[in-house]
Order: C-alpha cells, then structure tokens, then sequence
C-alpha cells in the first residue's frame, strides 16, 4: 500500500485497518508488447467490510476520456478536483478501481503507434489482462469471492461490454478466477444508429426543434443510418459528426450533454465543427484545465510511477482516431451474449442526456433477443426517492435484467445526481 504524503490528498483515516486490501493503491499493467493499461483502486471506506465487499470497476467514454481523472474526481472518488472530500462517493458502499482505457487514456500509455487499440474486441482483452495483473498484487479479491462488477460511461458502455464477455469467456476457460456478478451500463453509446434515429423525436417532444429543424437533423440521421446499412463505418462516423453540426444549428447551441445547458460558443455553432474538432470537444468535456492541471500536477507527484514522457491524456485524440473504424458499430450482441449467460446486465440513464438520450437507449433495448425481454417490459416502474420523499428515478428489473430512469441527470449522472445514482449503485451490488 502506497500512503500519501500530501495532507490535501490524504482520505479521512477510520482507524487501523486489519483488511487485506489497502486504503488505496495503483499501478500499470503491461497487456501486450508497448501497451501499458494505468489503474487506480479505493478499498471501501470502511476497513471492517471491506474484504468482503464488492469490487466496482469503472470505465469512461470517449473513447479516450480517464477513469482516474473525471471518474474519480469529477464524479464518484473519495476527493472532489479541489480535492476535498465528497459527501456522496462510491467508496462509502464499495472497493473501487479506476481503469484508464483503453490504452492511451489517461495515464495509460503505449511506446509505439501500433499498439493502440482498433477493435473494441481488443479492448475487453487488454482489461482481463489488466484484472489479472490486479489479481496477483491483490489475490484476496480472489478468495475472498468479492463481488465483481463493471460500471461505466457513455463509450466507456461498448467497454464494458467487450471486457465482460472477454472476462466470461476467460473464467469459462479457467484463465482468472473471480466472482464476476455482471455490468452496468451508465447512459453509453451501445447503438449508434437507434441514437441517431431519436435525436430529432427527442428534440421535437422537448420543443427545442420545430419541424424544419426536426428535417434537418433527420436528413443527416438518414445519410448516417444508410452508411450504418452498408457497414460503411468511417462515413458514417463523418457524417454522424455532421449531424452533431445540424443538432447545435437548430437547436441555437444545445448541449447534448445535457438539453438543459446552452453553454455552445455561438460563433463555433455558425461554423460548425470537422470531425477532428469533434473528436476534440468530445474529450475536452472530459479534461477541462483544472483537471488537467491536478492530474500532472499534485496527482502526478503523488504517484511517482508515471514515465517522464507521459502526459496524462495527451495520446487521446490519437485513442479515439483509432477506434473510428468501430466508433459506429453497435454492441447489442454482447449484453445478449451476458444475459444469457445469467451475468446482471443493468442500464441506467439520464433523461436530459442527449448524445445518448433515454429514447434512443430504449429502442436498442428492444432489440435484445432475450426470450424474456417482454416480460421485464411488461414489469412496473419503481420509483426511488430521496431523503425528503422527492421521486430522483425510476426502476424496471426482471430476473437478471433491470433499467433505471434517472431524473433531472444529463450525460454524466453521477456528477449531475449524485444521490440517484449511488442509491442506483447500492441497489445494484447489494441485489436488492
């Protein structure tokens, strides 16, 4: 266990702990030959359960954007980016590992150009790599039995889904031994083309559209969808860039990470936006100065494993680029490959999130070949409320498959409702 030397970084000591598992640890994992995957873990904070409790991966999106940055410290880690303590963190009811993923992202790294990622499939390879890398510094998660989980974000959603079938496929063949219970996919970008065909119905039923802009995105939509058809992935990844374009047009500058905020640079709206802007802005929403500046600043000096060369996120644009050629591609198959498998699959989303807005996740949920998806859409909503009785979101499960709602969350939900959505997590890993 590494223990902090910076008193603005230290966590809230609970006394001597017996657990097998450290306050807090990380490391890099050499996956393949000039692939190096960077990965940070909380244990819970309460040392009496912590050896037993769950495991809680968590992946960001992008693709490119850092786990260990703006998942630990933007959204559910023990420290806010002014590095205080936060109120409501995931490490309150789990043990919890940041993975900068895929290679590239974050601190993660690779020493030569061929070694980053191009397929997601290469993803969910590198990231059982990865665990078992973890596993052999940590093997009580092994005996122990702790409960497994993969959650995530937006990209970070094809992610998982790669990493859980590669990890179920690795303890059928006896290759790791964990006690992996399934995934949750956090407002992610599972099929492109069912989020291309909602923007303009979203957008019209919340009045930011009328008819003519409604037209305007659909006929970018269309030409996406049609390449989509013909597995033409790199135009149909330009040209889902250009309906983005037509999105900020007719709407005056929405943010689709949230249809609430209109924070869009009007003289950028005008103009419009080349796929490699868009890459851009993309991860910028995810490396905003104050988090770069603490990432290879204070956290840097703190870790003092990072190679001189490496700048955290400096390789993203170049993660994302890579990936273009699967950026469009759907994953459907493989959360049918988990459910059938009788592996959790949970989806939760925000219903202000845009880019992957609740109607476009409900349609590619549709479209699952479990037998049993009728039965779980036939199901009744529950509503989850906070401390003051007020609705946050609303539940859906059935068997081994569970959807939540939750209210007034854009894109990243752990940031925009943080209470929903630990209740969501504490739902989830306790089987409740």
């Amino acid at each position: 266990m590494r223990l902090l030397v910076v008193c603005a970084l230290c966590l809230v000591h609970l006394g001597a702990s017996q657990s097998k598992l450290p306050d807090e640890d990380w490391g890099y994992a050499n996956v393949r030959p000039n692939a190096y995957l960077f990965w940070w873990f909380y244990g819970m904070a309460d040392p009496a359960k912590r050896d037993t409790a769950p495991v809680v991966v968590w992946l960001q999106g992008g693709p490119g954007a850092s786990s260990t940055g703006f998942g630990n410290f933007e959204e559910i880690g023990p420290l806010d980016i002014n590095l205080n303590p936060r109120p409501i963190n995931w490490v309150q009811s789990a043990n919890i590992l940041f993975v900068d993923s895929p290679v590239g992202a974050g601190f993660s790294y690779v020493t030569s150009p061929g070694a980053y990622v191009q397929k997601d499939q290469q993803i969910g390879v590198d990231l059982v790599g990865m665990l078992q890398s973890f596993l052999a510094q940590h093997p009580s998660v092994t005996l122990n039995q702790n409960p497994f989980w993969i959650f995530c974000e937006s990209y970070g959603g094809k992610e998982t889904l790669s990493f859980g079938v590669a990890l179920a496929e690795a303890i059928k063949k006896g290759e790791i031994k964990i006690n992996f219970k399934g995934v949750a996919l956090g407002d992610s970008w599972i099929s492109p083309g069912d989020f291309l065909a909602s923007y303009s119905e979203y957008l019209y039923g919340i009045s930011e559209v009328d008819n003519k802009g409604k037209a305007l995105i659909d006929t970018s939509a269309n030409a996406a969808l049609a390449a989509i058809q013909a597995q033409q992935w790199l135009k149909a990844t330009q040209i889902w860039s250009d309906n983005q374009n037509d999105i900020e047009n007719a709407t005056f500058g929405i943010n689709v990470y949230n249809v609430l905020d209109r924070s869009q640079d009007q003289q950028e709206r005008k103009g419009g936006l080349t796929l490699k802007q868009r890459v851009r802005k993309i991860l910028e929403a995810y490396e905003g100065d104050p988090l770069t500046d603490l990432m290879n600043g204070k956290i840097r000096e703190k870790l003092k494993i990072i190679p001189a060369n490496v700048t955290w996120s400096q390789e993203s644009d170049d993660v994302f680029n890579n990936l273009a050629m699967d950026f469009m591609k759907p994953a459907i198959a493989w959360a049918d490959s988990l459910i059938s498998q009788n592996y959790n699959v949970v989806v939760y989303s925000g219903n202000l999130d845009l880019i992957c807005c609740t109607t476009g996740t409900l349609k590619w949920m549709k479209q699952l070949s479990w037998s049993q998806y009728p039965t779980f859409d036939a199901q009744p909503r529950t509503p989850i409320m906070d401390n003051n009785g007020n609705i946050v979101a609303f539940r859906k499960q059935y068997l081994n498959f569970q959807f939540f709602t939750i209210l007034s969350a854009g894109h990243m939900v752990p940031s925009d409702q943080p209470y929903a959505a630990k209740s969501m997590l504490d739902l989830v890993i306790n089987g409740q």
